[in-house]
Parts: C-alpha cells; sequence; structure tokens
C-alpha cells in the first residue's frame, strides 16, 4: 500500500460503554423524587454518511460526509412526580454535555457560485432546561395532557473550508417546544381526540430556523356490538407542518428552504376484531393519523 492510499484509510472506534442509572424515592403515595444519568450515543443517519451528491435545484446540492463520528452525550436529570385523584404532573431540570455535534453546513463555491451542504461534526453542546409533562381528567368525558420544555443550548465549533478559511459555528440560542392532547368522549358513543404541536425557531450555527406547529384530529366509533372501529382522522389539518430555515454563510447568499416530512392526509379506516376483546388500558381515543383500536 502505498503512502497516499494509507492516508485515505479511516479508522473507527467502534467499541464503548454506555453506562446508565436511575434512582426513585417515593416521599408518599402522592409525590416522588428522581435522580438519573445516562450516556448516550447518535450515530450519523445512512444519508449523511454517502459521499455522493444530490441536488434540489441547479445551484444547491446536498453530499454526505463518510468520516463522520457519532455524537456522544451525557444525561443528567432531577425530576419531580405529583400525583392526585384526577391526574398528574412531572416537572424536571437536565443538563445534557454533547461532543461531535452533527451539524449541516454550507458552504459556496468561489469558482461556481453554487451552495454545497454537507454534515459535520463540531466540537461541543452544552444544554440545560426545565420540562414539565402530565394529564388531568377535567370531566368523567373530557381527558387533557401535555408537555413544554424550554431550554438553552450553547455550541462550540468551527469549520475549515477546502479553501483553508476558518468558519466559526458557534451559537447561543434559546427555544421550547410544547405539545397539547384533548381526548373526549362524545354523545352517541363517539370518541375524539385532538392535538397541537409547537416547536419554536431558534438560532443555527449558519441562520435561524422558523417555528414549526400544526394540528391533529381523529374522531372514531365503536359499532357492530363494540366488535368494529371506524375511524376518521386528519393529520396536519391547516397544513402548517413543514420545516423551514434561513440560511446566511456571508453578507451576500441568504436563503430560506421549506421541507415536508409528509403531506397532509385525510384516513377513513375500518377495523374489526374476531374472537378478540376491545384492548385495555386507559381511556379510548381516536388517534391522530391511525386508526383501528385504541
Amino acid at each position: 500500500m502505498d503512502q497516499r492510499a494509507a492516508q485515505d484509510v479511516i479508522s473507527k472506534q467502534y467499541l464503548n460503554w454506555f453506562p446508565s442509572a436511575h434512582v426513585g424515592y417515593e416521599l408518599n403515595t402522592q409525590n416522588t423524587i428522581q435522580l438519573s444519568y445516562s450516556y448516550r450515543i447518535n450515530r450519523p443517519r445512512f444519508r449523511s454518511l454517502l459521499p455522493f451528491s444530490n441536488f434540489s435545484d441547479a445551484r444547491n446540492f446536498r453530499q454526505g460526509n463518510p468520516d463522520l463520528d457519532p455524537e456522544y452525550t451525557h444525561s443528567m436529570e432531577a425530576g419531580y412526580l405529583k400525583y392526585w385523584e384526577t391526574g398528574s404532573l412531572t416537572s424536571s431540570i437536565y443538563y445534557r454535555y454533547r461532543t461531535g455535534v452533527i451539524e449541516d453546513i454550507t458552504l459556496i463555491d468561489p469558482v461556481t457560485g453554487f451552495a454545497i451542504r454537507t454534515p459535520a461534526n463540531l466540537a461541543l453542546e452544552h444544554a440545560f432546561g426545565v420540562e414539565f409533562a402530565g394529564n388531568q381528567d377535567i370531566t368523567d368525558w373530557w381527558q387533557l395532557n401535555g408537555s413544554l420544555n424550554f431550554y438553552r443550548a450553547i455550541t462550540q465549533g468551527a469549520f475549515t473550508t477546502p479553501e483553508g478559511q476558518v468558519l466559526d459555528l458557534s451559537r447561543d440560542t434559546y427555544a421550547w417546544e410544547g405539545r397539547v392532547n384533548n381526548q373526549m368522549d362524545l354523545p352517541k358513543a363517539f370518541k375524539a381526540q385532538f392535538s397541537f404541536s409547537y416547536r419554536s425557531g431558534q438560532i443555527t450555527p449558519q441562520g435561524r430556523s422558523l417555528p414549526m406547529y400544526g394540528v391533529d384530529l381523529g374522531i372514531n366509533k365503536e359499532i357492530l356490538n363494540e366488535k368494529g372501529t371506524i375511524t376518521l382522522s386528519v393529520r396536519d389539518l391547516f397544513n402548517t407542518r413543514r420545516w423551514r430555515q434561513e440560511i446566511r454563510t456571508d453578507e451576500i447568499f441568504r436563503t430560506i428552504e421549506a421541507q415536508r416530512w409528509g403531506r397532509q392526509q385525510f384516513i377513513l379506516s375500518f377495523n374489526y376484531r374476531l374472537n378478540q376483546e376491545k384492548g385495555r388500558g386507559g381511556r379510548g381515543g381516536a388517534r391522530p393519523g391511525g386508526g383501528g383500536d385504541f
């Protein structure tokens, strides 16, 4: 093997330990505190490793990076659980330390002016925040549950372009996301579920992401002596759930992108159970985007 070929060999270490520990203490039947630690790995997606390029239009290309390393996360969390007769609430504070953070980097070819996006490992990230999750029976026919997460993420990292330019990709951003879900028993044996999710915008290494939100709705009814279930559901009711971001590489280049992982869907389904009782556990409800037994 010549010296040039030897330099092209990429050596990776795959053996590692991922310990975790969880401790809970029950103060009484209604109050519990918890502490946890875990060491996690997030491997690059398959498409991120492909060295081949593709394009979304004549001036924007995307190329994978086969030299990507996984992200590693130290996660520490302290939580408090409160129970009462008609509901519960979980609150927690957390800190996460990530190394090898994977971010998409957009580079401008100095000759053609084309934009080339490729994933790269940045240095590290400190993230800490507070999270709440709970459920409450509003009445005997209406159940409400949801979650709220507010956090700050500080990323430190740089990237060296093929031309030798060093890009400072550090960021300091605040963000929050939440979800509310309603399950209701309606007259004439109908059941409905309505959910709303929201993710705020945040600063990215080369710009900012824009807010994303959406509504899902589902309704079902048991028929044929509760052996069958007919369900009508709508995913992304108002056709608003799309990921958008603004990218700035310098004072000249600026672009706004929008992507969708799934289109708005209307689904009508029927499920019939043969020699099987209706599923147990929890209150019924129409799961948005799906059908069948809940």
